[in-house]
């Protein structure tokens, strides 16, 4: 993923990100054909993943609120897969009783 120049796209049902490079071309060394999915958060009655951030390293952070209202984060590698040193598996799920998230991040 080029990520200088990377365009990220988030989307409902699925954890879905789709990055492309410089020419809008999607990034096709980036999960199934430039298009990864994440079925472990289901997202369809929540808000859609639409917070997204690249990190300096090229790992990519998603966060939104899966069906049933719980708000989580999650990494992933720079080629798709999930960060297996982030959370669980990729994956931090937030207690929806004290935590909404309103945008992702990385700090300077």
């Amino acid at each position: 993923m080029i990520v200088t120049a990377a365009v990220i796209v988030s989307g409902w049902a699925l954890v879905g990100t789709a990055p492309a490079t410089a020419l809008a071309v999607l990034d096709a060394g980036f999960g199934s054909n430039g298009v990864m999915t994440d079925g472990r958060i289901p997202t369809g009655g929540g808000s859609p993943p639409v917070r997204t951030a690249v990190q300096a390293d090229g790992r990519l952070l998603v966060a939104g609120t899966t069906t049933n209202y719980a708000p989580f984060v999650a990494r992933y590698l720079s080629d798709g897969r999930p960060d297996p040193s982030f959370g669980d598996a990729g994956v931090v799920r937030l207690d929806p009783s004290v935590m909404v998230v309103a945008d992702v991040a990385v700090a300077p």
